[in-house]
């Protein structure tokens, strides 16, 4: 071995030895008990109802969650279902493709909207500004798969 390598090994352990020796060994902490008079207290819940599935029912067809989309009854479901596909076009011009479960594809560009009536504001490279709630939203390609590349 080295035998500077093996001097400062010798170093360390005095060092870490000599720390342990003269360092106070731990206290035990008394535990305080917490009074009615401390201030801290959590407010009463009211007791979970009986009826779990009339509550999960309740919530699922809430506005919560968005509701569903009114479709046809006799309409085909690939014809119903779309995703966003991808991007292409320059930056002053991108279009947004949209790919139905028929595999129709369309474009799109801001200002159109999509098959389920959300505005398009803008289409950037990294996806899909909408309109939602009067609030802008951005929808990320990147969790869409696989992209389509034009």
């Amino acid at each position: 071995m080295n035998p500077w390598l093996r001097r400062y090994a010798y170093i360390l352990a005095i060092i870490v030895i000599s720390t342990l020796a003269i360092a106070p060994t731990p206290q035990p902490s008394t535990m305080r008990s917490v009074g009615a008079d401390s201030g801290w207290a959590l407010p009463s819940v009211a007791p979970m109802p009986a009826n779990y599935a009339g509550t999960v029912r309740d919530l699922a067809q809430s506005k919560l969650w968005g509701g569903q989309v009114d479709v046809a009854a006799g309409a085909n479901d690939l014809v119903s279902r779309w995703r966003i596909a991808g991007v292409t076009g320059q930056r002053n011009e991108r279009y947004v493709i949209i790919q139905f479960g028929d595999d129709r594809i369309q474009q799109l560009k801001a200002k159109d909207q999509f098959p389920d009536g959300t505005v398009i504001v803008e289409v950037r490279e990294n996806g899909v500004c909408v309109m939602l709630q009067g609030k802008r939203r951005l929808l990320p390609l990147d969790g869409q798969a696989p992209t389509i590349i034009w």
